[in-house]
This record gives structure tokens, C-alpha cells and sequence, in this order.
């Protein structure tokens, strides 16, 4: 008997992106060398007992140090088949949006961080899921007025 692959839903993936005169910009954390070296966006574990909002609110705030002014679901999953463990990772997408692009207060994951303009984010991106995804982002919440109904209550209960 053929065992089924496995399906995992214990991470998140935040854009994390400010709107500003010069047009918006998008936050890219590379994570460390020894962790892969790409560039990505916030992404993180859901941690027992939380929902995936609450995961992506924290997950911004211990990988950046930055205050989210509003947030939304994407409404949309980052889909991954891992190689090494053999199974497919799906995970919630979130927008957050920041006030200003401030300096941001790197986790030990990363070792550097950008702020940069939807086209210079697609070219660093190494995935097509995560360029896919950057480019619904921009189409759905920047470019357009986000869906109210998809806006996360900081602070508040979204489950």
C-alpha cells in the first residue's frame, strides 16, 4: 500500500510593505547562510493553540521590530513541496502594512533586509510561489483598495 504524502499547515508568510510618495515598498529579509541565504518575506511557525493571524502579527513583530498599522489575509496559501522531508507545506499569506519603512530589528534568521519597489522584490525572490504571491499582493491590496473583509483586527479576535 502506497502511504499518502503528507500535508502541513504549521507556518505563516507575511509581506510586509509600506505606501509612500515614492510608490510602495516591500520589506525582503535574508535569512542567514547557514539557513539557505535566499531572500523571503516574513514567514514563521504557528506556535500551539494560535491562529495563523495571530502567528503573522507575531512573526512581524519578533523578525522586524516593526509596528504593524494595518493587516490583512491574502487570502491565498504559499504552496512548497520539501524535498528533504519528502511532503507539502502549505501556508496563510498576510499583508501588513507599516507606517514608515523604518530600520528594521533583524531576528538571529536573517542577516540583512531590504525595503524595495514590487519589480527589484520579484527579481530578488527565489521561488515562483513567492513571486506569484507578490504579484496578487500588489495587484489585490496595492494597487486596489484592500477587501474590507479580509482586514485583521490588531489586537482584536479573528478566529
Amino acid at each position: 500500500m502506497r502511504r499518502p504524502l503528507p500535508i502541513t499547515c504549521r507556518s505563516i508568510a507575511s509581506f510586509v510593505c509600506h505606501r509612500g510618495k515614492r510608490g510602495t515598498k516591500f520589506l525582503l529579509l535574508k535569512r542567514q547562510e547557514s539557513r539557505g541565504g535566499f531572500w523571503q518575506p516574513v514567514s514563521g511557525g504557528i506556535e500551539q493553540g494560535e491562529s495563523a493571524a495571530k502567528a503573522a502579527i507575531r512573526e512581524v513583530r519578533e523578525e522586524t521590530g516593526l509596528k504593524i498599522r494595518e493587516m490583512y489575509s491574502v487570502d491565498q496559501l504559499e504552496m512548497f513541496y520539501n524535498i528533504r522531508k519528502d511532503s507539502i507545506r502549505l501556508a496563510p499569506v498576510f499583508v501588513a502594512f507599516v507606517a514608515e519603512p523604518e530600520p528594521v530589528k533583524l531576528c538571529r534568521e536573517h542577516s540583512e533586509y531590504q525595503w524595495v519597489n514590487v519589480r527589484s522584490a520579484l527579481r530578488l525572490l527565489p521561488f515562483e510561489e513567492q513571486r506569484r504571491l507578490l504579484e496578487y499582493v500588489n495587484d489585490q491590496f496595492v494597487r486596489r483598495e484592500p477587501e474590507p473583509l479580509l482586514r485583521i483586527r490588531l489586537g482584536g479576535r479573528n478566529d
